[in-house]
């Protein structure tokens, strides 16, 4: 068994025997805890990944036991859009009018979409984390909704933003290692 420090949390790489032992102790002490697939020492970033995708997952529905790696739950439709070898251009064409305004205005209506869209459109919880007024927040929306010549009340709109913003945001900071956490066997 290795223990080793990546950035800002541990990974274990472990033989598949050492595992059980391994769930219960991260289990008892309720770690969060992503599991990559089994693999070889030569796949050891494809694991990392893995083992990535499978943190988030856990980190973000507060789960009290270690999360393995399932590929059709952690890399789903987003990951297989990041694929396609024209997602992310096409991504970044969608975000073009925002970026350029944001560069010509030293605005910030992207991450203000991108806030908005993660609180579901809520405006007061949105615009508390970004620490502005709900007014400015709604104004920032409707400044994206302008620019895009987009209605942003339409599921299918958001939802193609939303896997705009979440490509181009892959693209720029590769995800993955640096946020890997917990055991990767």
């Amino acid at each position: 068994m290795i223990r080793a420090t990546l950035e800002d949390g541990p990974v274990i790489l472990a033989e598949a025997r050492h595992l059980p032992a391994l769930r219960r102790l991260l289990l008892a002490y309720r770690v969060p805890t992503g599991v990559s697939d089994r693999g070889s020492l030569s796949e050891i970033p494809r694991l990392m990944s893995e083992a990535a995708r499978a943190l988030e997952h856990s980190l973000a529905n507060e789960a009290d036991a270690p999360v393995d790696y399932q590929p059709a739950l952690h890399d789903g439709v987003l990951h297989l859009l990041g694929e396609h070898p024209d997602a992310a251009q096409r991504a970044a064409g969608l975000l073009a009018p925002i970026r350029n305004h944001d560069t010509r205005h030293g605005d910030t209506i992207e991450t203000s979409l991108r806030v908005w869209l993660t609180h579901h459109g809520q405006t007061s919880p949105a615009a508390a984390e970004l620490g502005v007024h709900r007014h400015t927040l709604r104004a920032r929306v409707q400044t994206a909704a302008n620019l895009l010549q987009s209605d942003l009340d339409s599921p299918d709109i958001r939802a193609e933003l939303w896997a705009a913003l979440r490509l181009v945001s892959e693209n720029s900071h590769p995800s993955g290692v640096s946020q890997a956490r917990g055991a990767a066997p």
